[in-house]
């Protein structure tokens, strides 16, 4: 994305990019939730699993 991009843009871009991937490669899907920001030079997101906890379980074990 170019540097001048709208803020809205580049986060709907790259929370499109992380669904898709996590799609892509654990079958399943995910939503991508925006913090609000800490300065105007970065964002922060948390991505949640849609679908229950044995999906997410799937995708990252458990820490020991």
């Amino acid at each position: 994305m170019p540097a001048d991009v709208d803020p809205r843009e580049a986060r709907a871009a790259a929370a499109r990019m992380v669904t898709q991937l996590v799609r892509q490669f654990h079958e399943t899907d995910v939503d991508v939730v925006w913090e609000s920001p800490h300065d105007g030079r970065s964002w922060t997101a948390q991505v949640r699993v849609l679908g229950g906890a044995e999906k997410q379980s799937q995708l990252w074990p458990a820490a020991p």
